[in-house]
């Protein structure tokens, strides 16, 4: 399991977005909310979406994960 975090700004790299980070992601800024360990990004990336609307997940640390909100509740909605 992994710690995830959000940004609490918007991301400069992807305008108007919240970015989710694993711990260890070189680009975390200084100012997050912790969202708490998850064994996936996808679910780091739900979570976030309980704090902000506009999220997605860093294309440098969460590489296997590229789920925005809008996806996520498609899938959701599919199951």
């Amino acid at each position: 399991m992994a710690k995830y975090y959000v940004n609490i700004t918007k991301s400069h790299t992807s305008p108007g977005k919240h970015d989710v980070h694993e711990e260890r992601c070189p680009y975390t800024p200084p100012h997050t909310v912790f969202l708490g360990f998850f064994n996936n990004c996808e679910m780091a990336v739900f979570q976030a979406t309980k704090f902000y609307s506009d999220v997605e997940a860093c294309t440098i640390c969460c590489t296997g994960c590229s789920k925005n909100k809008e996806e996520l509740m498609a899938t959701e909605k599919a199951s």
